[in-house]
């Protein structure tokens, strides 16, 4: 099921093929340009960005996965409105699951209300220049039970462990009966394993007495018990997202009997979760 989407909420997921060539998964920001009068130029873009993902299956769709992409819009594995859809794009897995604020954690000091430290060394290293600087004692009581503001939430696929890197963290695994595991504190000494997991909670924390800066974190999906890549210490960018929203509805065109049904269908999301 490598090539396949795991897709859903906190509560039920399931495996759908993964959507045509030619999807967008491009970020969406805020910009505007303009010219002076003098004839200079000026342009000015928001530093955060959230993405969204149209993902379109082809005529050779299965009848199974598109009704199950409907039945998700309409709130069948839904405990509450609130609840936010989550999904993997198998080429993530072994890069960077965590969405880009997350993995470039300076991205985040606005919405966490801290401020950042910037550091050329640090960008000359291929790191982001920008860290995020967690004051001391930053969260140290902290105990969330589940997304919000500062906190991410992912999906972990059946038969898949989770091998985090994140300086100054904690993490909370979900546990296959619904509930969530005390959290764990993260370091910078390599990778933490979590297995046996539906999913887990991430966020940032700082136990100790004098402020630190954060400026990357990575996890990763691998088959269970299996190594993580070598080096947790190199940094990927985040390829995932915070929680998207159905935009619209599903399209669906049923396009013959074969293999059991078959049909074109496409769906728009809008990540959200970290704006809630």
């Amino acid at each position: 099921m490598r090539k396949c989407f795991w897709f859903g909420t906190q509560h039920f997921a399931q495996f759908l093929r993964s959507p045509s060539r030619g999807s967008q998964f491009s970020p969406q920001s805020w910009g505007d340009s303009g010219t002076y009068l003098s004839g200079g130029g000026w342009a000015a873009s928001s530093p955060m960005s959230h993405r969204e993902f149209i993902l379109e299956w082809s005529a050779a769709g299965s009848i199974d996965d598109a009704m199950a992409v409907q039945a998700f819009r309409d709130g069948a594995y839904s405990a509450n409105p609130g609840d936010l859809i989550y999904f993997h794009d198998p080429l993530s897995y072994e890069r960077n699951i965590l969405p880009k604020a997350w993995a470039q954690p300076g991205l985040l000091a606005e919405t966490l209300g801290v401020d950042t430290a910037f550091s050329a060394t640090s960008a000359g290293s291929g790191y982001p220049g920008h860290a995020l600087r967690l004051p001391a004692g930053y969260r140290d009581d902290f105990v969330p039970d589940g997304p919000g503001r500062g906190v991410v939430y992912q999906l972990v696929p059946p038969g898949y462990d989770v091998l985090a890197y994140v300086p100054f963290g904690a993490i909370r695994a979900h546990l296959p009966d619904g509930s969530y595991a005390d959290p764990e504190l993260l370091s910078g000494s390599g990778w933490h394993r979590i297995s046996d997991a539906r999913g887990f909670l991430l966020y940032f924390v700082n136990p100790q007495s004098r402020s630190v800066s954060v400026r990357v974190a990575r996890a990763v999906l691998v088959p269970q018990g299996a190594p993580g890549p070598d080096d947790p210490f190199q940094w990927h960018p985040g390829m995932g997202h915070s929680g998207c929203r159905f935009v619209g509805d599903p399209t669906y065109v049923p396009t013959g009997p074969f293999s059991g049904g078959m049909a074109s269908f496409a769906v728009t999301l809008k990540e959200v979760g970290d704006w809630l």
